[in-house]
């Protein structure tokens, strides 16, 4: 479990009201698939930082799929640009939980398939 004082100082800035844990109040999104979409606005890079704890305190949130079938690696995949400083996420992500590479989402897309899309 994430300590709550790692969850007050670097997740929950990055979410709007609330920190999401409990995946069957919110359909499966959870504060790592919501971190992945802060990413790319976030110009400090705190929203990778609180990745990387999230990823540290609780890998098991990599494997999570949310409401579209989505797992954290796809919507990073579609979300975070294919630059040497995400490398660090993407494969942070998969050694999480590396079933997520052959994961197909609601559209039948797997992370790779996502990725291929932004190019």
């Amino acid at each position: 479990m994430i300590p709550v004082d790692v969850i007050e100082k670097f997740i929950y800035p990055y979410l709007v009201d609330y920190v999401v844990f409990d995946r069957s109040f919110t359909g499966g999104w959870t504060c790592l698939h919501m971190l992945v979409m802060c990413a790319p606005s976030d110009e400090q890079g705190q929203a990778k930082k609180s990745m990387n704890l999230c990823l540290k305190y609780t890998p098991e949130l990599a494997g999570i799929l949310n409401s579209f079938g989505a797992t954290p690696l796809h919507l990073a995949c579609f979300y975070l640009a294919p630059t040497l400083s995400n490398w660090s996420i993407y494969s942070r992500l998969v050694r999480s939980f590396p079933l997520a590479l052959s994961i197909k989402d609601t559209e039948d897309r797997t992370p790779k398939q996502t990725f291929m899309l932004r190019n």
